[in-house]
């Protein structure tokens, strides 16, 4: 590379060599020329030259910023003239470079959002009302509700018992016989249907508490 001269900017001022660029500068130079069309292939624009000198100022500042150096347009246009005519395999490393940076960007922006999407539908499930607590209710019975004994679940067994040991079954011969057995028929229902409910508490009972600990995990 030719010696590349910047001005000391003091009173006395005075040119001297100017550092060489590194690799890292070159690649955010080139980005923003490539990214602002500093050779104007993409379209024609009105005051080409006022406008170029707005991109290296921005070109200056950028690695100001970044790399504490400071460049002058006139260094900035003759490295991008080099790259153009007499590095071109360097140019092009440069750009594939950009590219990749530029993909792995896109990527993680996308992770990211992904990530806040799922933290803002975990939150709306979160900011939800507790369940309720499950309640059973049963309809109303048509059968009268006085002096009829309360059967908590974990007597039933017995009751089983003792009522199938007294109940008896009376001949169909007069019509009071007839309403005894009908009563009877309906009370063994009962009791079978008692005996059903009794075995399945244990199946409900764990459906409930898988139910329970799906909605604490939410």
């Amino acid at each position: 590379m030719s010696d590349e001269w910047v001005a000391d900017g003091g009173r006395g001022s005075h040119r001297v060599k100017a550092s060489a660029m590194t690799f890292q500068e070159m690649t955010d130079m080139v980005q923003v020329l490539d990214e602002k069309d500093y050779d104007c292939k993409l379209a024609s624009y009105t005051r080409p030259n006022t406008r170029k000198h707005k991109i290296m100022e921005k070109v200056v500042r950028r690695l100001r910023r970044r790399y504490s150096v400071e460049r002058s347009k006139d260094q900035l246009r003759k490295r991008w003239s080099d790259l153009k005519h007499r590095e071109v395999a360097q140019l092009h490393k440069i750009r594939k470079l950009i590219k990749k940076n530029k993909k792995r960007e896109r990527a993680e922006e996308e992770q990211q959002q992904a990530e806040a999407e799922d933290a803002a539908g975990q939150g709306e499930h979160g900011s939800q009302e507790p369940a309720a607590e499950i309640k059973v209710e049963c309809e109303e019975s048509s059968y009268p509700t006085v002096d009829i004994p309360v059967i908590k679940m974990e007597e039933i067994p017995v009751c089983l018992q003792e009522i199938s040991s007294t109940v008896q079954i009376a001949p169909e011969t007069t019509t009071n016989n007839v309403t005894m057995h009908q009563l009877s028929a309906e009370l063994r229902q009962c009791i079978s249907e008692l005996e059903y409910m009794r075995q399945r508490i244990p199946e409900i009972q764990s459906r409930i508490g898988v139910v329970l600990q799906t909605l604490e995990k939410m």
